[in-house]
């Protein structure tokens, strides 16, 4: 987005004696693609949402989740200053015709959002009309109840998105792209973040890609043994002097907020 005012959260030294800074939004919303990614098909990424937010002056992006007919998750921080929203699905290519387009009635932030910090980054969007799903275009399944604090540490997970892979400077990109990662321990996460990291957030490291601009508020999920995809993260956070500069990715934990969610989206959850 355009005329964004930024400040950088300089945390204290770890022991590599490395400085984590942290990009934060104050009067505008950050926009953060992928890196090292590769283009799904749409029919194995039919959660996938792009967000268009509307402003007086400009249009803003922002990634989403479809997790039911009439709900899908994003972050707080991008949708936290815009009035107004539309929901964009069946868009792996962003111009095809057979898009799906639909107005978001309500933005729903976490009451406990905290835009310093990024804590509890997360939001529920309530779509206008009920979406038809089918082969292309599919909520996620959300985690177990009794998973709520399962680590997911070294799961190979995937992440998807229209944000910047590093060379194109356009968001939303044309081509929906997603990135094969890795998920890492929150201990290894808070070395690099020690004053960010709670156990609401999972990281992926970024040796083998990465989100970026434009990214912020979609997917990070697995593959289960059942070859049925499971959300476990809302992209949330990168370094901020660099995608690929190989610090971790930051996502909001799913898993914390499925109380929230089921209060909020009437979906039941698998215990």
């Amino acid at each position: 987005m355009s005329n964004l005012t930024l400040f950088f959260a300089i945390i204290a030294f770890v022991a590599s004696s490395t400085i984590a800074i942290v990009i934060h939004e104050e009067d505008g919303d950050i926009e953060t693609r992928i890196i090292k990614g590769y283009y799904p098909e749409q029919k194995d990424v039919g959660f996938t949402a792009g967000v268009m937010l509307h402003f007086e002056e400009e249009t803003g992006w922002c990634g989403g989740v479809l997790i039911s007919d009439k709900y899908v998750l994003s972050s707080a921080h991008c949708l936290r200053k815009a009035p107004a929203a539309t929901v964009v699905l069946n868009a792996t290519n962003i111009h095809q015709f057979e898009k799906v387009v639909i107005p978001v009635v309500q933005i729903l932030l976490h009451p406990k959002f905290k835009k310093g910090s990024y804590k509890n980054d997360i939001a529920l969007l309530r779509l206008q009309r009920p979406v038809k799903i089918d082969d292309n275009i599919y909520p996620i399944r959300l985690p177990k109840k009794s998973e709520k604090k399962k680590s997911y540490k070294k799961s190979k997970a995937v992440v998807a998105g229209w944000g910047r892979d590093g060379t194109n400077e356009i968001i939303p990109a044309t081509q929906l792209m997603g990135v094969n990662l890795t998920v890492i321990s929150n201990f290894d996460c808070w070395v690099k973040y020690p004053a960010y990291i709670k156990d609401t957030n999972i990281c992926t490291s970024s040796s083998k890609g990465t989100p970026c601009e434009g990214d912020d508020g979609g997917p990070l999920f697995i593959n289960e043994t059942d070859g049925l995809p499971t959300l476990i993260g809302v992209t949330s956070y990168q370094f901020s002097l660099g995608c690929t500069s190989l610090w971790p990715a930051v996502y909001t934990r799913v898993s914390y907020y499925l109380d929230w969610i089921t209060e909020n989206a009437n979906i039941a959850m698998r215990e």
